[in-house]
């Protein structure tokens, strides 16, 4: 399953780092984005092995491994085994930009996390709260995107390029 969600100018301004994209057990198809996203995006690989090309880098990427796709970056990715199934959340704001300096991840690449559970937990509880439908759910989702990335800041460790 995979949610995006729109957000109106007044959200954009409040709340400061904005989940625009889920999806867990993703069967994901082949994608090829000449101009990049407009925000950034974190991809996990729960079964299968894939490709991903970012500014004309080749990385092969393989099951419990991530791939980071910051805004705007040329790339694409496509499946290398009978099946590819994907756990992803895309994630902007005003404060987005910042908080990934801060943290160090701003290159796109192949990530290894310590914490293999790591993400697929964190989009698990994800797609609860967006399910719940509460009315205040970006807020909550914010919050879970907030812990994700600070969670992924100390499990991350970045693989060869190419």
């Amino acid at each position: 399953m995979l949610y995006s969600f729109q957000f109106s100018n007044e959200e954009l301004q409040k709340i400061p780092l904005l989940v625009c994209l889920l999806g867990e057990n993703y069967r994901q198809e082949p994608v090829i984005r000449s101009n990049g996203m407009p925000y950034y995006q974190w991809l996990y690989v729960k079964k299968g092995q894939g490709e991903f090309v970012e500014n004309g880098i080749r990385h092969i990427v393989n099951e419990g491994q991530t791939f980071f796709i910051p805004p705007d970056i040329p790339h694409s990715y496509r499946q290398m085994s009978e099946e590819w199934i994907i756990h992803v959340i895309g994630f902007t704001g005003v404060l987005c930009g910042q908080l990934m300096d801060t943290i160090k991840m701003k290159d796109p690449g192949v990530y290894l996390v310590k914490d293999r559970e790591l993400f697929p937990r964190s989009i698990h509880r994800m797609i609860s709260l967006k399910e719940r439908c509460d009315e205040d759910v970006q807020r909550y989702l914010s919050k879970e995107g907030y812990s994700f990335l600070m969670d992924m800041a100390v499990n991350v460790q970045i693989m060869e390029k190419g």
